[in-house]
Parts: structure tokens; sequence; C-alpha cells
């Protein structure tokens, strides 16, 4: 039920289950709820009976997670910053445009 639920709340991103009382058992069903929910970045399974094994699962599929949503964010970031860029860069030759325009007319006082 509780893998389940992990599995599918994909907006759930931290979840602490220190002190639950989770087995081997229980840690191999929420290794299979990490693989579907790609956005669990942060996993606390302190002072419960789950294997050291099965925890470096738990941390392999979080820093996963978390690299999957970095590279994805570069490519948003780097389009916002040409954006960003081209804009910075059209209204630069619009200013220097009206600044000589403004030159020209005061030369012509």
């Amino acid at each position: 039920m509780l893998a389940e639920g992990i599995a599918k709340n994909t907006s759930l991103l931290k979840l602490n289950l220190k002190k639950n009382r989770l087995s081997s058992v229980s840690g191999a069903w929420l290794i299979q709820a990490l693989k579907r929910n790609t956005n669990m970045e942060y996993l606390n399974v302190e002072d419960n009976q789950i294997g050291f094994t099965t925890q470096a699962e738990f941390k392999a599929y979080l820093a996963k997670n978390i690299s999957n949503k970095h590279h994805a964010l570069v490519p948003k970031l780097l389009t916002q910053r040409r954006t960003m860029a081209a804009y910075v860069q059209a209204n630069s030759a619009k200013t220097e445009k009206d600044l000589a325009f403004a030159q020209r007319e005061k030369l012509k006082r």
C-alpha cells in the first residue's frame, strides 16, 4: 500500500520513513515504487530492518532522479539565456541607434 502510494504520487519529493519497522521485503517494494516515481529526491529509511544493499539501491535511484532533473533543466536554462541575450542585443542595437540619432540632433542645434 505504501509503495503503491509512493509510485503514484509523483508530486512527492521527500519522504521520512525513519523508525517505521520496515523490513527488507518493504525495501524491495519501495525500490519498485522508486522506479516508477522519478521525482522523489529524498527518502529517509534510518532505523529500519532494511539491508545495506537495498539502501544503496535507494540512493542510486534517488541520485538518478536528481541527475535527470538537472539534465532536463539545462536546456531550458540555455534557451532562456539565449532568448535574454537576443533581447539584450536587440535592445542594445536600438539604444545605439537612438543615441546616434540624439547626437546627430544635438549637433544640428
